[in-house]
C-alpha cells in the first residue's frame, strides 16, 4: 500500500506548490477562462465593440501565459536572492505593458476591423514566448540542458493525459446527471469545462511538475513507456522514411526528373521531428548504442535532403516567384541545415533554441519579413508578365487587346494573389505604381484594370 502511496504522489504533483511558484500565469490563467465563459455565456451580446474588445483582450493575456512564466524562471535563476515578490510585481508590470502596448500598437498600425488579420504576429510573438520560457532555465546547464527539456516535455504530455482523462470523466458525469433529468444542462457546459481543464487545471497541474531550474537532474530519467517508444516505434520509422527518401533520391538521379514540391514538405517535416527526437535522446546517448548512433549519424544524413528540399524549391520560385509558403520552406530548410551542422560539432539546445527564436524573428518581424518579400517577389513578377505579354511598354501601362484566354488568366492570377483574394480593397497597397508617373500607389484596384482594360472576363477563365 505505501509503494502505491509514493508511485501515487510522484505522478499527482503538489498543487499548491504550483500556484505558488507561478501565481501570475496562473492568475492569468484563470482571467482566460472567466473572461471565455463570459463571451460564451453573452455570445448575443448587443454590443459588438464590447465584445470584440473582450476577444483582443483574451488573445493578449493568453499570449502573457509563456510570457509571465519566462520571467518567472529568469526570476528564479538570476534573482533567487532577490525579493520574490518585488520581481513578481515588475514581471506584471512588464505582462501589463507588453498587452497595452500590443492592443494600440495594432489598433494604431492596422485599425479595429484587423486585429486579427495580424494573426501571423500575434502567433509569432506567442511562439518566441514559449521559446524564452524553454530557453531560460537551461542557459548555463551544460550536459542537463537535452535532460530538463525532456523532462518539461514529459510533463506536458503527463498533463495533457490527466487533462483529457478529467474532461472525459467531467462530461460523463453531466451526461448522466442531464440524461437522468436531474438537472437541464445547456451544451456549452462542456466547452466551459474544456476551458477550465486547460487555462485552470492543466496550468496548475503543469506548474507543480515543472522541474526548478536550480535542481538536480543528474539522477533524472525518462520513463519506460517513452523510452520503449523512442527506441522501438519512432526511431526505426524514422530510418524506414529516410530510405524511402533516399530512395526516391535515387530515381530522381536515374530519371532525370527534378521533384515536385511536395517532396519539399515531406523532407521539412520529417527533419523537424527528427531533430525534436535527436534533442530528446540525447540523454540517453551516454548509455545507449542505438540513441548515439542515430544522434551521431542522422545529420549527416539528413543534410543532402535538406539541400534538395531546397533546391527543389528554389526551381518553383524561379518559376513562380516567392510565395509566404515557400518563404517559410526555404527559411526552415536553412535552419535545419543550420542544426544539423551544429548538432555534428555538438552544439547545445541552447543554441538550436536560440536560433529558432531568431528564424521566427527575421520571418514576421524584420525588414526581410515573409510579406515584405513575397510581394516584392510577385510584384516582379507581374511586372515580367506584363512586360512578356506587351502590356507595359517603355514604364507605361498598355492594353492589348489581341491577348488569349491563358494569358489573361496568368495576370489576373498573379494579380489576384497580390491583392490577397480575401481583402481585394486593402490589398491593392501591395500593388506596385505600374506606369504612374507619380509614382504613387494606386488608391483603387479598378485604376490599375482600367489602365491595361481588365474587366470581368479575365477572371472567369478556368
Amino acid at each position: 500500500m505505501s509503494k502505491i502511496k509514493e508511485k501515487m504522489k510522484k505522478i499527482l504533483p503538489d498543487m499548491k506548490k504550483g500556484i505558488e511558484r507561478f501565481p501570475l500565469t496562473i492568475l492569468c490563467g484563470i482571467i482566460v477562462f472567466l473572461l471565455s465563459v463570459y463571451v460564451i455565456e453573452n455570445s448575443d451580446m448587443k454590443n459588438h465593440n464590447l465584445l470584440s474588445e473582450i476577444h483582443k483582450m483574451l488573445t493578449l493575456i493568453g499570449l502573457s501565459l509563456p510570457l509571465t512564466a519566462a520571467l518567472e524562471l529568469i526570476r528564479e535563476k538570476y534573482l533567487s536572492d532577490k525579493n520574490k515578490w518585488i520581481i513578481r510585481a515588475l514581471n506584471a508590470v512588464i505582462a501589463i505593458v507588453f498587452i497595452v502596448f500590443y492592443r494600440f500598437y495594432y489598433l494604431y498600425e492596422v485599425g479595429k476591423e484587423a486585429f486579427f488579420g495580424n494573426s501571423e504576429k500575434l502567433l509569432a510573438t506567442g511562439i518566441i514566448f514559449f521559446l524564452f520560457f524553454l530557453l531560460a532555465p537551461i542557459i548555463g546547464k551544460k550536459d542537463e540542458e537535452e535532460k530538463y527539456f525532456q523532462s518539461v516535455i514529459v510533463d506536458k504530455a503527463v498533463t495533457v493525459l490527466f487533462s483529457v482523462v478529467l474532461f472525459l470523466g467531467l462530461t460523463v458525469v453531466f451526461l448522466t446527471v442531464d440524461r437522468l433529468s436531474l438537472i437541464k444542462l445547456e451544451g456549452k457546459i462542456y466547452v466551459e469545462t474544456w476551458l477550465f481543464v486547460v487555462f485552470v487545471f492543466a496550468m496548475i497541474f503543469f506548474a507543480s511538475k515543472l522541474k526548478k531550474v536550480d535542481e538536480n537532474l543528474e539522477e533524472y530519467e525518462i520513463h519506460k513507456v517513452f523510452r520503449f517508444l523512442i527506441y522501438f516505434i519512432i526511431i526505426p520509422l524514422i530510418t524506414i522514411y529516410t530510405g524511402i527518401l533516399y530512395i526516391y533520391f535515387g530515381k530522381m538521379l536515374v530519371t532525370r526528373s527534378w521533384p515536385q514540391g511536395l517532396v519539399s514538405h515531406l523532407i521539412l517535416w520529417y527533419t523537424i521531428f527528427s531533430l525534436f527526437i535527436m534533442i530528446m535522446v540525447t540523454p540517453m546517448t551516454k548509455k545507449d548504442l542505438a540513441a548515439k548512433a542515430f544522434k551521431k549519424y542522422f545529420p549527416f544524413v539528413s543534410v543532402p535532403l535538406l539541400i534538395l528540399s531546397i533546391v527543389s524549391i528554389s526551381k518553383r520560385i524561379s518559376q513562380y516567384g516567392v510565395t509566404e509558403l515557400r518563404y517559410f520552406i526555404v527559411l526552415l530548410g536553412i535552419w535545419l541545415i543550420f542544426c544539423m551542422v551544429s548538432s555534428i560539432f555538438k552544439a547545445r539546445l541552447s543554441v538550436i533554441l536560440i536560433s529558432l527564436i531568431a528564424v521566427v524573428y527575421i520571418s514576421v518581424f524584420s525588414p526581410i519579413n515573409n510579406r515584405r518579400i513575397t510581394i516584392m517577389s510577385q510584384n516582379k513578377r507581374l511586372e515580367r508578365i506584363l512586360i512578356k505579354h506587351g502590356l507595359l511598354k517603355d514604364g507605361k501601362l498598355v492594353q492589348n487587346s489581341g491577348l488569349s484566354e491563358n494569358k489573361k488568366y496568368e495576370v489576373t492570377d498573379v494579380l489576384n494573389y497580390i491583392l490577397g483574394i480575401r481583402d481585394k480593397k486593402d490589398g491593392v497597397r501591395n500593388l506596385y505604381s505600374f506606369g504612374k508617373k507619380d509614382g504613387k500607389p494606386y488608391k483603387k484596384i479598378e485604376e490599375f484594370e482600367k489602365e491595361i482594360g481588365i474587366d470581368d472576363s479575365w477572371y472567369k477563365y478556368k
